[in-house]
C-alpha cells in the first residue's frame, strides 16, 4: 500500500481506496496543513527577514499535484463525478468532503 502512495502520488489513473485515501491524509495533508498554519502564524509586518512566506507557497506546491491526484482517484473509486473535487478547495468543507470520502463505500457492481 505504501509502495501505491509513493510511486503514484500523482497519476491519475487507477482508484484509490478508503485505506489509502486515509493514509495520505493522515501523513501527508494534515501534517502539511499543520506546518503551513505554524509558519503563518510567525509572519510579521516585516517581510525582508522572514522566509515564511517562501516556505508556505512551496509546501502547497509541492502538495498540490498529490491532493489532485489522491482525491480524483478516490472518486473514481466510489463513482462519483470528478468535478465534486471543486469541494477540496473550499476552505469551509474541505474537511468534511474528505471525511466523506474516507467513509463512503464503493458502489458494488450487480452482475
Amino acid at each position: 500500500m505504501f509502495k501505491k502512495i509513493i510511486y503514484y502520488y500523482s497519476s491519475l489513473k487507477g482508484e484509490a481506496n478508503r485505506k489509502e485515501f486515509l493514509v495520505y491524509f493522515i501523513f501527508i495533508e494534515l501534517p502539511t496543513n499543520l506546518i503551513v498554519l505554524f509558519l503563518k502564524e510567525g509572519l510579521t509586518i516585516n517581510l525582508d527577514n522572514n522566509f515564511n512566506i517562501f516556505y508556505i507557497l512551496l509546501i502547497i506546491n509541492l502538495t498540490f499535484l498529490p491532493l489532485l491526484a489522491f482525491t480524483t482517484r478516490r472518486l473514481k473509486n466510489i463513482g462519483i463525478s470528478k468535478g465534486w473535487i471543486v469541494l477540496s478547495f473550499l476552505p469551509f468543507l474541505r474537511y468534511v468532503f474528505k471525511l466523506f470520502l474516507i467513509i463512503k463505500k464503493p458502489k458494488k457492481i450487480n452482475i
